[in-house]
């Protein structure tokens, strides 16, 4: 897809184009510190919930799995996340998005992905998150 046609698309859809501001790590820290968001993609399919702790710690839960401990830092004008046991499974140390104010929210564009299919709409709930025990096959 162009670059034209991308940006249309994104004008349509009412997803970020790729000029929109990415929000600071103070704005988002003001956005979610103490609370839980919802992650989705626009396609309607839930990914997980997040749970924003006042030292930029964060608890995540992926849909399908037990919660995982973190934390969240800014680098270069992005929001950037680790989390515990990443590393050690062979995964990647941290991954990066950039957040922009949305419609209904937040939206969260993975660094270097420019399909609006990969783009995620971010929600504050006022559920609680809740985690899985580990190992017992729930």
């Amino acid at each position: 897809m162009t670059r034209l046609a991308l940006a249309l698309y994104l004008t349509l859809t009412g997803l970020p184009a790729q000029s929109q501001e990415a929000m600071t790590g103070e704005s988002f820290d003001n956005r979610t510190k103490g609370k839980v968001t919802v992650f989705e993609r626009f396609d309607g399919l839930r990914m997980g919930l997040e749970e924003y702790h006042d030292d930029r710690t964060v608890r995540i839960r992926v849909e399908g799995e037990s919660c995982r401990e973190g934390r969240w830092f800014e680098a270069e004008g992005q929001i950037c996340y680790t989390y515990d046991g990443w590393a050690e499974r062979g995964g990647i140390q941290f991954h990066c998005w950039f957040i922009s104010d949305g419609p209904g929210g937040m939206i969260a564009r993975p660094v270097g992905e420019w399909n609006p299919q990969m783009y995620y709409r971010i929600t504050i709930t006022n559920a609680p998150l809740k985690c899985l025990a580990p190992n017992l096959g729930v």
